[in-house]
């Protein structure tokens, strides 16, 4: 099976980058083994190249902006979902319950953002909607702040039903499946009581929770089989952020990856980054042979 690689915000700044980290000769070499209709860019990873351009000043503005014409040149401008309704959509075949922003304003925003020379030409509107408005083949202006306040808002939700997950461990500190109680100052010990299935099981049923759909065995075993990389980090996470160890508020990158394995859910998909703890994280996962950093995605070619 010919994967089709999803890549990280962190590959195309690194490859955009002067300072040499991704090599031309190495990218030439992804480009040469990609699908002739290209690879679909990430939902997530648009909006915070997008961001990225709303944060740099003027005089960084085409630094800042190779990296999207990297990402326009080899998904050819094709821009995944959100990661929730993408992964409802290829695992429950069902209408998702969450639309966030849609891929046709995606792939404008996209369009928008490479054709402008400067970042004057790109935000200067006197539009009341410059997210989603533009007049022929011209441009009429990019809201980049509202941008990265709706790639902001996927994280959120996100962030929301993590902690539900948490209130859950939170409800078993007192006392676990047994029946016997936990000494206070003690509550290390989960990691030996609960299983991470448990937990994984856990983020499943919160992932249906407010769907309208029952989270039957046959529903709750497909997620797991389709989103395991994704609820491996996330219990992970959730694990050391209950022990005391993480605080996932402050590592908003951290979700932001748990977002991006959602697109594994379809089979041929991989998903390439430069954050070698993601690989440590998901070690021993079903999915982690479709997790790689772009080195030693190259060399498996």
């Amino acid at each position: 099976m010919r994967l089709v690689p999803i890549l990280d915000t962190s590959v195309f700044l690194d490859a955009a980058s002067t300072r040499g980290i991704i090599s031309p000769s190495d990218w030439k070499i992804l480009r040469r083994h990609l699908p002739k209709s290209g690879c679909p860019l990430s939902a997530i990873t648009l909006g915070e190249l997008l961001t990225g351009l709303a944060r740099c000043s003027s005089g960084m503005f085409r630094e800042a902006q190779q990296a999207l014409h990297l990402a326009r040149s080899i998904s050819k401008s094709r821009v995944l979902g959100q990661p929730r309704s993408f992964a409802w959509e290829n695992i429950l075949h069902a209408p998702p319950p969450y639309w966030g922003v849609d891929r046709k304003k995606l792939q404008m925003w996209l369009e928008l953002a490479c054709r402008a020379r400067t970042k004057e030409d790109l935000v200067e509107s006197a539009l009341p909607d410059k997210r989603t408005l533009r007049r022929g083949r011209r441009y009429v202006g990019l809201d980049l702040a509202g941008i990265a306040a709706d790639t902001f808002a996927e994280r959120s939700w996100y962030i929301k039903a993590i902690q539900h997950t948490l209130q859950w461990m939170s409800s078993q500190a007192t006392e676990n499946p047994t029946g016997t109680r936990i000494p206070s100052g003690r509550a290390e010990k989960l990691k030996y009581i609960f299983r991470r299935a448990d937990w994984k099981k856990k983020v499943a049923e919160s992932f249906l929770e407010g769907s309208g759909l029952e989270p039957t065995d046959e529903r709750l075993e497909a997620l797991a089989t389709h989103l395991d990389a994704a609820f491996t980090l996330e219990t992970e996470l959730a694990r050391q952020t209950f022990l005391g160890t993480y605080r996932f508020d402050d590592n908003p990158s951290d979700w932001s990856d748990c977002l991006q394995l959602y697109y594994l859910a379809r089979h041929n998909h991989c998903f390439l980054t430069q954050d070698k703890r993601l690989l440590q994280r998901i070690r021993g996962c079903a999915q982690s042979d479709r997790v790689f950093t772009f080195d030693s995605f190259i060399a498996s070619l």
